[in-house]
């Protein structure tokens, strides 16, 4: 249907989760926009929401520039072992998982959180690595405290998260002086 002449410009818009209604293939297909939609509607929603029940009188502003108001910070898409803390988040759904994989948006590098690109839900990594790190020497993959020095160090670009330890470990990953002599205790 979407090969024909007349749907060349139609836009593919669906609430989620498709539960068999959509072909996986229609998400490369640069008309499907329902990931946007559905990481759109969430704050449009909960703004609705807030200004109907009166919690929050809004008043917009004569000129805004929203897009200078954030850093632009990388989308991480590097470590397919970090998923959405969010359940329910598409990127989390059995019949999903096989064909998207998990995205973040970094929204702050001090203190270190990623937002889900699918649901926004907030992700806090314990611990980060670089990507500049000798990939093909283990001696030199080194993790770190995510509250730690190195979070200004590292180039967004070249970042690494881990949620644990053992997820750093299991990756090849050694810790860090700070982090082997302090342990589990180091804040």
């Amino acid at each position: 249907l979407l090969a024909r002449k007349e749907f060349k410009e139609a836009i593919v818009m669906h609430p989620l989760p498709r539960v068999d209604e959509l072909a996986y293939e229609i998400d490369a297909d640069p008309r499907s926009m329902y990931f946007k939609q559905a990481a759109r509607g969430v704050p449009v929603r909960m703004a609705l929401i807030s200004l109907l029940l009166g919690a929050r009188n809004v008043k917009a502003p004569e000129k805004a520039n929203f897009i200078e108001s954030k850093p632009h910070y990388p989308i991480y898409k590097r470590n397919a072992k970090t998923k959405c803390p969010n359940p329910i988040c598409v990127s989390n759904q059995k019949t999903e998982i096989k064909y998207i994989d998990p995205e973040f948006r970094v929204v702050s590098l001090d203190p270190l959180i990623l937002e889900c690109i699918y649901c926004e839900h907030e992700l806090h990594p314990q611990f980060i690595a670089s990507l500049d790190q000798n990939e093909s020497k283990t001696a030199y993959k080194i993790y770190h405290r995510a509250n730690s020095r190195w979070i200004r160090k590292i180039k967004p670009d070249n970042l690494i998260v881990f949620a644990s330890e053992e997820e750093a470990q299991n990756q090849g990953y050694k810790p860090d002086r700070d982090v082997a002599q302090k342990g589990e205790n180091y804040e």
